[in-house]
């Protein structure tokens, strides 16, 4: 036989041609081996030889001629590279391995395993783990038992030789797994009796992948699985009990009780497999998902993440007879597009809100809401939640509400409504906080939606069936002639009864030629529609809304009836007014006074709250005469103009008008009745001048002084023409001379 040292095979990985150094082989520790050399040439410089590697068998260093054939295969053809399998006596795996074995080089050989008779063994990889473990496979054809490097089989030898699998044939089983196949490195789990917490059992596995043990339960009695003592890497054990029906790794607890029958229990907790995708590959880049109890949704139990590649699985720890939901925990990584998740049957994305619950014995199903007299979903377009903005559910006509809902993470979620039959509610937003702009909610799905700080009344018939009374939902088109949106114009929603209070609601086109937004109303109720914001290129804007159209200048006014349609509101009145803003903010807190020309009291004011239009009805009385002027100046009043058909058209901020109602002047009127061209205006003006009246008559100066006032008032804006000026003159004494 030849001798080597202690680096074995690796020390002849040499060049081809090159010539070992026999010193280097005869230093360290020197073993018996199988190897043989031959072919060696003349002893030069030069020298060559082949090494001869025989499938070799080990058993404390000496080769079995005897035994179980082993049947090793490497798909790649170049050996096991330096993984082994181990024969292990069953109950004594800590005494390390009986023999080992590998295939060092080629696709396949044959090696003798030695076994002896009454006894078990397991076999499996004896670590540490070689390279290219996936490559390896073998075969032990007497005892029916095959498998890879991560494989353990069990076998037994009976008392004449003959061989046969050995199943773990007992009530209840634990699978062990270690991630590296090193055993799980001093980690010991423990079987405990609940009634005096004593210890009945402990498990663990000292090398290899895996490994399979029976616990020893009994039936009628309660146990605890958890971890007894900790040793190292703990990251990289595994377990599970009767094929998934309890599993979990280090961290991972479980109690459960054996039945007279010997069915199971699990009492806590149940671990339900997570299955992590990413569509690109590299790991969920910072997206974590998150559990909560629904009992308790704002507390997260405990939250998910890949960290790289295309998938990955964790295992969810949960309870029996309780219920879960599970979404993106806030902030969202990059890239949340590519995440999606499979978890008790629900597949998802990262803005998906899955909901789920364990029985009492253990099993998963997803919970639909379906048991719910009434739902409201939930969503939040940041996908944190609704910081805490909250609505509440009232019986009508109560103060004391019956329910709370909020939605506590993520992009949407379900809540069942505490709601009876032939009741009134009235669902409104309680608690306002942060970002009210990104929520909004639905209820019952299709039967209304709406959003922030809206109010819902609704009531529930006899069969459970509701009928909204208010909000509606309404559309709105909106149109842009160049197709690049409305330019930071926007529009606004406004109530006729409170014009001067902030929009409703505002909306605008931010891209393209058309889009169509929903506007919220309530039943029973009238609207403006004007614009809120004037941006650019205001020329481009049109829109239409309940059945009425405009532009940018344009302003609209419908009612909602008691049913919820839409119909434009006309202002049907005696008199009415047109207000017009050229600036489109409307009249700035500048308002017009309509005054009784008897008493000059002032009977009521008008202003535009906003826009660059408006309509409003004057409070007129049959055969009573008025006046209308500025009774409050504020600021830009050289915007602001006004129409009073019949009265005065385009008139100013500072034009003055009287008029007589009849009943003639209603916004049909043919202009007949009595305007302020009819009207004689007295006026006191003082005045010096100095005419010469020297060769002209009386007639003669009092034209020349006539001509010389009406060319002042033009001048100084007095008279803006068509009005007939009526002067009387008096002749001051001054001393006879003229």
């Amino acid at each position: 036989q030849d001798v080597f040292h202690a680096g074995g095979v690796a020390a002849l990985a040499a060049d081809p041609g090159a010539h070992p150094s026999s010193m280097a082989y005869q230093a360290g520790n020197v073993y018996e081996t199988g190897f043989a050399i031959s072919n060696v040439s003349a002893s030069t410089d030069g020298m060559t030889f082949h090494c001869v590697v025989g499938n070799v068998s080990h058993a404390n260093y000496t080769e079995s001629t005897t035994g179980l054939t082993l049947e090793m295969f490497d798909s790649w053809g170049d050996g096991w590279n330096g993984n082994y399998m181990g024969l292990f006596t069953m109950g004594d795996e800590s005494a390390g391995p009986v023999s080992t074995h590998t295939l060092f080089m080629g696709s396949e050989g044959e090696a003798k395993v030695a076994v002896a008779n009454s006894t078990c063994y397991s076999f499996h990889m004896n670590p540490p783990p070689g390279g290219w473990g996936s490559e390896v496979s073998w075969n032990v054809p007497a005892c029916g038992i095959n498998g890879t490097i991560y494989t353990t089989s069990y076998f037994c030898i009976d008392d004449v030789g003959n061989c046969a699998e050995y199943i773990h044939d007992c009530n209840m089983t634990v699978d062990l797994y270690d991630s590296w196949g090193d055993g799980w490195s001093g980690n010991l789990f423990g079987l405990f009796d609940q009634e005096d917490s004593s210890s009945v059992q402990n498990v663990t596995m000292y090398s290899g992948f895996s490994a399979t043990e029976c616990l020893s339960i009994e039936p009628s009695r309660c146990y605890t699985f958890e971890l007894a003592k900790a040793g190292y890497y703990q990251d990289e054990i595994f377990w599970s009990i009767n094929n998934g029906l309890m599993e979990g790794d280090s961290f991972a607890d479980y109690s459960f009780c054996i039945g007279d029958d010997w069915n199971v229990t699990v009492q806590t907790p149940k671990g339900l497999d997570l299955q992590m995708f990413d569509s690109w590959g590299d790991g969920w880049s910072g997206t974590y998902m998150s559990v909560r109890s629904l009992d308790d949704p704002s507390t997260v139990l405990d939250q998910f993440t890949l960290y790289s590649g295309s998938y990955g699985e964790e295992i969810v720890e949960v309870a029996n007879d309780t219920c879960y939901v599970f979404h993106n925990q806030f902030p969202l990584g990059w890239w949340a597009s590519e995440v999606s998740w499979a978890l008790c049957g629900i597949n998802g994305s990262a803005t998906t809100t899955g909901y789920f619950c364990i029985d009492a014995v253990g099993g998963c199903a997803e919970y639909t809401h379906d048991d719910c007299t009434m739902t409201v979903e939930m969503f939040d377009s940041w996908g944190d939640g609704w910081n805490g903005n909250t609505y509440s559910l009232y019986e009508d006509g109560k103060d004391d509400p019956i329910q709370a809902i909020t939605l506590h993470g993520g992009f949407s979620g379900v809540e069942c409504l505490n709601v009876s039959a032939s009741t009134c509610y009235q669902f409104t937003l309680t608690s306002e906080t942060y970002y009210a702009s990104e929520i909004s909610w639905t209820l019952d799905g299709e039967a209304v939606e709406t959003s922030q700080t809206q109010s819902l009344r609704f009531c529930l018939d006899d069969a459970g069936a509701i009928t909204i009374k208010y909000p509606k939902g309404i559309e709105v088109a909106m149109y842009d002639s160049w197709g690049d949106g409305w330019n930071g114009n926007t529009f606004g929603l406004y109530s006729m009864d409170d014009p001067s209070a902030d929009a409703i609601q505002t909306v605008t086109l931010l891209e393209g030629s058309e889009d169509v937004a929903t506007v919220v109303v309530q039943n029973s109720t009238c609207y403006i529609w004007r614009i809120e914001t004037v941006g650019w290129y205001t020329s481009e804007v049109s829109w239409e809304i309940c059945g009425i159209e405009g532009d940018y200048a344009t302003t609209a006014y419908f009612c909602i009836d008691d049913v919820g349609s839409c119909s434009e509101y006309i202002h049907d009145c005696d008199l009415k007014i047109e207000l017009m803003d050229s600036w489109g903010d409307g009249w700035n807190g500048n308002r017009l006074g309509l005054y009784d020309d008897a008493s000059d009291e002032l009977v009521q004011e008008v202003t535009l709250h906003g826009g660059f239009s408006g309509v409003e009805c004057l409070d007129v009385a049959l055969d009573d005469c008025y006046y209308l002027q500025l009774s409050h100046e504020a600021g830009w009043p050289e915007e602001l103009s006004w129409t009073v058909e019949g009265v005065a058209e385009g008139a100013g901020a500072w034009t003055e008008a009287a008029f007589c109602y009849d009943g003639s002047l209603a916004s049909s009127s043919d202009g007949s009745g009595t305007t302020e061209e009819d009207v004689e205006y007295y006026v006191e003006i003082q005045m010096c001048l100095v005419v010469s009246a020297d060769g002209m008559s009386a007639a003669a100066a009092s034209t020349a002084v006539q001509s010389a006032i009406t060319a002042f008032l033009y001048a100084t804006d007095g008279l803006s023409g068509g009005e007939t000026l009526v002067l009387t003159l008096a002749q001051a004494d001054n001393g006879g001379g003229g």
